[in-house]
């Protein structure tokens, strides 16, 4: 079986060789990595008060920065009543799609701020980051025309001193602290046709090697930090299946055999909303698919996340399949423009919906000081293989819940709140003794919930 798939895989890319649709060396309007960093300096000098960036860390081999941008109404201040949203266009630099469709999200959100009501609602509404490639060693070799087929970063994985662009490297995506050494012990499905390479995950020379122990790469390194600082609510991986095995697919964390993630059925909601919203590249009146069935244990970033800050996580497969089967993730221009802007659109709908059915609060003591960074434990959700939400270090937090969700029940440092889901209202919540106060916030809260004293009940 593992021969006939290797068979499968190669016969793919060698009919992504061959497809006069994929273009490479890439069509022109593709970034290098040195156009991509002057477009983020350059947006931020447009547009000071809306787009901001910093480097999260720098990669081992070629020194290269990993660049977060902001987007936000306030871009200089930490809003904590504001929800936090991350996309990361590529960790595979074979995958350039993911970078040209963060970064059209990121200029035309902020070009079209001032222009059109419904841009400026979602960045006031969101601290948004933009991360167009967490792989910028490996995209300098594949946007440069160097070589075509390279997934990972560039690391010297065995430690002969020599650059070998074919066989070093670690594939980013395999290298996350969590599942990083279960291997493949449930696969079941299709998302797992890479991972039945389960051999190749502990080969140095392999393009799916997930390096020598968790962690073990800067740029993991970087962004796990990242994630810890800014506490993403919600978090867009984009991809591309070079094979078309998973063309056109959603995945989301998790589902293990009978073992489900404690927020499946919220990510199955928001999978299956954006994949109504995206219409298939090559295919009349199809859109994609999310993906119910059986998931992998891989190290995968979208696990990762959802394991260790709770955050809701989307994984969006691009790469079209045309009508020889073929995956086409190195488009034209004009094509390439089409997909940004029909994932410009299902990403801005998707954020409207997150943030409708976002309850969002704050919690204080009586005598104003903060209750920060203290779990919430929350009905229904009996933390399986992950760790509780947390309130931030201004004593927020936002938790996502499913729109016909109408009430629900947690506990924040040892106080249980019986509440019913509304919008439109704000709301703080004062301890010690506990009550409820509305009262105006820094600013206005659009989605939050309403606290019912007479369904309150203390176990103070």
């Amino acid at each position: 079986m593992k021969k006939i798939i290797l068979f499968l895989f190669c016969i793919s890319l060698l009919a992504l060789q061959m497809n006069s649709q994929n273009i490479y060396p890439l069509d022109s309007d593709y970034h290098t990595f040195e156009s991509m960093e002057n477009e983020i300096i350059q947006t931020a000098i447009r547009y000071p008060m809306l787009v901001s960036w910093e480097i999260i860390g720098y990669t081992a081999t070629l020194k290269l920065p990993v660049y977060a941008v902001k987007l936000s109404d306030d871009v200089n201040r930490q809003e904590s009543y504001e929800p936090s949203v991350v996309i990361i266009g590529q960790h595979h630099s074979e995958e350039p799609l993911g970078v040209e469709v963060s970064l059209h999200i990121l200029n035309r959100l902020a070009a079209a701020y001032n222009r059109y009501r419904f841009a400026k609602k979602t960045v006031n509404r969101f601290e948004i980051w933009i991360i167009p490639t967490l792989n910028p060693e490996g995209m300098s070799i594949v946007n440069s025309g160097k070589y075509f087929n390279k997934r990972e970063n560039l690391s010297d994985t065995n430690f002969n001193g020599i650059l070998e662009i074919e066989k070093d490297g670690v594939d980013l995506n395999r290298n996350y602290p969590f599942n990083w050494d279960t291997g493949n012990s449930k696969n079941s499905n299709i998302e797992e046709v890479f991972d039945f390479f389960t051999d190749s995950q502990f080969c140095v020379n392999d393009r799916y090697y997930r390096g020598p122990f968790p962690s073990s790469e800067n740029e993991i390194v970087s962004i796990t930090h990242f994630f810890d600082r800014i506490q993403p609510q919600l978090a867009i991986f984009y991809h591309s299946s070079i094979s078309s095995l998973y063309a056109e697919k959603i995945f989301f964390p998790w589902k293990w055999g009978r073992i489900h993630s404690d927020n499946y059925h919220d990510m199955a909601f928001l999978a299956s909303y954006l994949a109504e919203r995206l219409p298939k590249d090559y295919v009349d009146d199809e859109f994609y698919d999310p993906h119910f069935h059986n998931s992998s244990l891989s190290g995968f970033a979208r696990d990762y996340v959802y394991h260790k800050n709770g955050t809701l996580s989307l994984n969006v497969e691009m790469g079209g399949i045309d009508s020889t089967g073929a995956s086409i993730v190195f488009p034209a221009n004009n094509q390439m423009a089409n997909i940004k802007k029909k994932h410009y659109k299902a990403f801005t709908d998707l954020l409207e919906v997150f943030y409708d059915n976002l309850l969002s609060g704050k919690i204080e003591y009586k005598n104003k000081q903060l209750a920060a960074l203290k779990p919430i434990f929350i009905e229904d959700e009996p933390l399986n293989y992950r760790y509780p939400l947390q309130t931030d270090e201004n004593g927020y937090f936002h938790k996502f819940f499913l729109p016909e969700k109408k009430n629900t029940y947690f506990t924040i440092d040892n106080t249980f709140f019986d509440t019913e889901v509304s919008k439109g209202e704000k709301f703080v919540i004062r301890k010690n003794p506990p009550y409820f106060v509305d009262t105006d916030l820094e600013k206005p809260l659009r989605t939050c919930c309403i606290i019912q004293k007479s369904t309150f009940t203390s176990f103070m």
